[in-house]
């Protein structure tokens, strides 16, 4: 995919000496593996939440391409900018949740499920709008 994972307990097991008795691997992955499922579950719910807020910030960005921009005030500015930032957010927290989940699939060597795949370009329709 392009995208390095990084794991916490890797780093600190091959850089810090005696950490051996702290972290137990094979627990940490099984709860990775945990994450993943539990994931794999929501992300249709989740999918489906994310491409609304992104119709509903598709609508707000058409209503400030319509106004007067004779008429702009100061809260206007102030309105535009924070719609910008909370698309830009929404944008982020997309893009994440699709490298996260194909990047975990991809590195623990998991099948993807059609539901997952569904959302997945459900959720990269909505970040190429």
């Amino acid at each position: 995919i392009g995208n390095i994972l990084w794991y916490p307990e890797q780093f600190l097991l091959k850089h810090i000496q005696n950490s051996e008795k702290y972290i137990n691997e094979k627990t940490v992955d099984s709860y990775r593996l945990s994450i993943l499922q539990y994931k794999s579950q929501t992300l249709p719910k989740e999918s489906d939440i994310l491409c609304a807020q992104g119709c509903h910030f598709l609508v707000d960005l058409k209503k400030i391409t319509e106004l007067n921009t004779r008429n702009l005030r100061t809260k206007h500015f102030q309105s535009i900018e924070h719609l910008l930032i909370d698309g830009l957010t929404l944008i982020q927290k997309i893009s994440s949740v699709i490298k996260w989940t194909l990047n975990v699939h991809t590195e623990k060597g998991l099948p993807v499920t059609k539901s997952v795949v569904l959302a997945v370009c459900k959720l990269t329709e909505v970040l190429k709008s």
